[in-house]
């Protein structure tokens, strides 16, 4: 404050966004299109290696469902499997020129995981209020 009890005003910038161009609108983004064929991230690889990484998780999946006893255990290697389906939707439908299909199959994909999840995991806690336990071998019949 000053002496008269007036405190001094700092002039602020009128806009934040004054010395850069308008905000890119409408379809043409700014020039930008969609990374079709070999452009964007993904340059040096080649559809080979998706489908070997997709192998891998399918495999550690499939090994997590077979070798768990943990209800959440195999809810976790069932979520790798569908994981590993999303990515060859993706790279296939990439490398195909197939369009949007790949990316539309894994979302209904993710909101199958999602449910899977939500009705998996009420599943395993109803299991546990019954025995106690989620481990799937404790709890071969359904009786308290």
């Amino acid at each position: 404050m000053t002496a008269t009890g007036w405190v001094a005003v700092i002039p602020l910038a009128p806009c934040v966004r004054g010395s850069l161009g308008r905000a890119p609108r409408g379809s043409h983004r700014g020039g930008r299109r969609v990374a079709e064929g070999g452009e964007g991230l993904v340059d040096g690889l080649s559809l080979a290696h998706f489908v070997v990484l997709s192998g891998i998780l399918f495999a550690l999946g499939l090994f997590t469902v077979v070798t768990r006893r943990n209800a959440i255990g195999i809810l976790m290697g069932i979520e790798l499997v569908l994981n590993s389906a999303n990515i060859n939707y993706v790279a296939f439908a990439r490398y195909a020129n197939a369009g949007y299909d790949g990316q539309v199959f894994a979302i209904f994909v993710i909101m199958l995981a999602a449910a899977e999840a939500a009705i998996g995991l009420a599943i395993v806690l109803g299991i546990y209020q019954s025995f106690e336990t989620i481990d799937v071998e404790a709890t071969d019949r359904l009786r308290r």
